[in-house]
């Protein structure tokens, strides 16, 4: 008999000769489904979609607001609503004097009837009628809120805001390497929803039923007591040179806890939402804004800032660090490196100058869909006591297959 195989070439060993004889069809069937989940594998990743993000940490969260503003300076001589007080549209909230002859006759007509109270004699030529002032009214439903200097308000400076807290927005300048596909109405997530801590800690417990999230767990004599503890010792992180204390910017504290149900009389607090709780929202308005650099002039700008620097570098003499005294005798082959800060859209129809990037942002204002009321009551809390609460800011700029940044980082 022919033999198509030398005997050497397959193995002599009987169990295996058995075990290929009686296994090897499922070998190859093996094998095929591994090429096929290979082939599998690599359609789905070309047809897998992933989001690219643009991003911001630590913004603020707050209502939607009516700013009252006023185009001259302006004084403030009556308030006619509570500050937090909640206003409908038409009613009166402040009384105002603008520009700055009106406020000065207005602040001498104020010292004038202090002195007559006083008894004293005025002169007639210093009598002046007293300014009406204008009455701001309502223009929109919300809560009140007035400035803490009214003396004297800046042209353009808010007065006081109305505030409508069942719409909550942030205002975010959104960084990511995607920054330049930023739009309107694009789809945002926010997330990592902190509601503020008195005590500088942030406590975690979790549990069976859930995890509790607090920065009103722990009193603010802990982190005093450990802060002073700590302070003036000595810590050091890897490649880094011996460093000392000099305070405690948070503690976070993560631990195990039983809850059971609260029967007390006492107003619950508020604890703070999970950190993978996320809520959804969208783009309502948005600039692109960042700092470029340019190594180039149009030919007409840069001869004339050629000649204005040589003519002014040759009318001054110098001293070197060596303590020489020079001057200038000519300037030749000038460049010029110029950082810009850019804002909003170029026009349409002109040719762009080549740039590079320096800082690269979008400023939008992001509104929450449909927020939740223990957010609205927390911002509205957050506001009488002057901490934010903040959140991390998401949007969506668009989408691609997972294999295009595989193959990216590859």
């Amino acid at each position: 008999m022919n033999q198509v195989f030398e005997p050497d070439w397959r193995t002599q060993n009987r169990a295996k000769r058995k075990f290929y004889a009686r296994y090897m069809t499922w070998i190859e069937r093996g094998g095929y489904v591994v090429v096929a989940c290979v082939f599998a594998a690599f359609i789905f990743a070309f047809n897998y979609p992933v989001e690219d993000m643009i991003k911001a940490d630590n913004v603020a969260i707050e209502g939607e607001s009516t700013l009252l503003t006023s185009d001259q300076a302006v004084m403030v001589v009556e308030v006619l609503a509570g500050n937090f007080a909640e206003v409908e549209v038409g009613e009166p909230l402040v009384k105002i004097v603008e520009g700055e002859d009106q406020i000065a006759t207005y602040q001498q007509s104020e010292w004038i009837a202090q002195l007559r109270k006083s008894g004293r004699e005025i002169p007639t030529s210093l009598d002046r009628p007293v300014p009406e002032g204008r009455v701001i009214v309502a223009e929109k439903a919300g809560t009140f809120i007035i400035a803490e200097d009214l003396s004297r308000v800046a042209a353009g400076e808010p007065i006081a805001k109305v505030v409508d807290y069942s719409k909550l927005v942030l205002k975010a300048e959104l960084e990511g390497n995607t920054v330049a596909r930023a739009a309107k109405d694009q789809v945002a997530k926010i997330s990592a929803i902190n509601l503020g801590s008195e005590s500088g800690s942030l406590f975690r417990g979790g549990s069976s039923q859930g995890d509790l999230v607090s920065g009103a767990v722990l009193p603010p004599a802990l982190k005093e007591s450990i802060e002073t503890q700590l302070k003036g010792a000595v810590v050091k992180a890897r490649d880094d040179v011996p460093l000392a204390i000099d305070g405690i910017k948070m503690i976070q504290i993560d631990s195990s806890v039983k809850l059971g149900d609260s029967t007390g009389s006492t107003a619950p607090i508020q604890a703070d939402p999970a950190v993978n709780y996320a809520l959804k929202g969208s783009v309502v308005e948005g600039e692109h804004i960042g700092t470029l650099q340019i190594a180039t002039l149009p030919p007409a700008l840069l001869e004339e800032a050629r000649r204005q620097i040589a003519a002014s570098a040759r009318a001054k003499p110098f001293r070197t660090a060596d303590g020489k005294n020079v001057i200038v005798e000519s300037v030749d082959k000038t460049q010029f490196v110029v950082q810009l800060n850019v804002k909003g859209a170029g026009a349409e129809g002109t040719t762009p100058m080549p740039a590079t990037v320096i800082s690269r942002k979008y400023a939008a204002k992001i509104a929450i869909a449909d927020p939740p009321a223990f957010l609205i009551e927390a911002v509205r809390a957050a506001d009488r006591r002057g901490k934010p609460v903040t959140a991390r800011v998401e949007v969506v700029t668009s989408t691609r297959p997972i294999a295009l940044i595989l193959l990216k980082k590859s």
